[in-house]
């Protein structure tokens, strides 16, 4: 046990240094995708690869790391499509995390402090055609690092699985990069190998449905009482570019919150909350001289992710 601790420590050290003064941009940028591959080949062990579990359920077993375990799901799930309305049955995967409390990982983008969101490579598998992963709504995290965008405790990512032959097996082999941090960060690999039979033989799978259920669905512009982007207006000449959104929440306001993300590669700052607006909207705004390129965001489509205990929703814009 004592040996156990100081091997943890001494990987604590180690990963310390590395990730203190990395930011959202530098990641972005790539420099901590580089530090974070350094860090993997040197001190992550979890290179195992998880066998199913057992016949009643779909699932490989849970593979431990450091303050975290994780397992690949399958099975079907009738789902909704991206305007909220009900879909055919489809073959489905999950990727589940459980946490150590105070523990948490990252969102498809990490936020103002940086972070190493989940990265999946499916090379290898047999019988897929694609595997598309979908993020539940995450939350903001404020700490002496700054704020973060992703989970703690549970996290469930569900992925649609499309065959390349609908009446074969598909073999799933999932190589996950992720990173998971407290006091410090520590970055992790693991991987993982299932198989699905073909659709009309597979179980239900309702944890990965119930993980669909809370995938932030598209602002249409239809009465269903989602989270819905109102008005966009940007300065984005002179010494402070900004933009500000005025967002509505049927649903209530409790736990409201705006993400913004540019095309690949361009930062975009957390959002602020501003208060209300006329009708009860809520006002945010992006104060763009905190690490964005103007230039490289404007004309471009952004994608905001409007979460709240009522409902989630994504909706595009332009920003001009």
């Amino acid at each position: 046990m004592a040996a156990t601790a100081l091997a943890d420590r001494k990987l604590e050290d180690q990963i310390t240094i590395m990730t203190k003064a990395t930011t959202a941009a530098d990641w972005l940028r790539g420099d901590f995708r580089l530090r974070a591959a350094m860090a993997l080949t040197a001190l992550v062990a979890s290179f195992a690869v998880a066998l199913p579990a057992n016949a009643d359920e779909l699932a490989t077993q849970w593979v431990e790391g450091h303050n975290v375990r994780t397992r690949l799901l399958a099975g079907h799930a009738t789902a909704s499509d991206a305007d909220g309305a009900l879909s055919r049955k489809s073959l489905v995967a999950g990727l589940e995390m459980q946490l150590s409390p105070g523990w948490k990982t990252y969102w498809r983008t990490p936020g103002d402090a940086g972070g190493v969101p989940p990265e999946f490579d499916w090379s290898g598998s047999g019988n897929l055609k694609e595997a598309r992963v979908h993020y539940p709504a995450p939350r903001r995290m404020t700490d002496s690092t700054g704020n973060t965008i992703g989970y703690k405790e549970n996290v469930l990512f569900p992925i649609f699985v499309e065959p390349q032959d609908a009446g074969k097996p598909v073999t799933l082999k999932l190589r996950l990069a992720f990173g998971i941090c407290h006091d410090i960060c520590v970055p992790s690999e693991t991987s993982y190998e299932i198989t699905l039979p073909a659709l009309g033989e597979t179980p239900h799978a309702p944890a990965i449905a119930s993980a669909l259920s809370r995938v932030p669905l598209r602002d249409n512009g239809s009465a269903n009482k989602l989270p819905r982007l109102l008005k966009v207006e940007s300065t984005l000449d002179g010494p402070h570019p900004k933009v500000s959104l005025q967002v509505a929440f049927p649903n209530g306001q409790a736990g409201a919150d705006v993400f913004v993300e540019g095309p690949p590669g361009e930062f975009v700052p957390l959002p602020s909350a501003k208060g209300t607006v006329g009708g009860g909207a809520l006002l945010f705004e992006i104060d763009l001289t905190q690490g964005a390129d103007v230039s490289a965001l404007k004309g471009k489509a952004l994608r905001a992710t409007m979460v709240s205990a009522g409902g989630h929703s994504e909706a595009e814009f332009v920003l001009k």
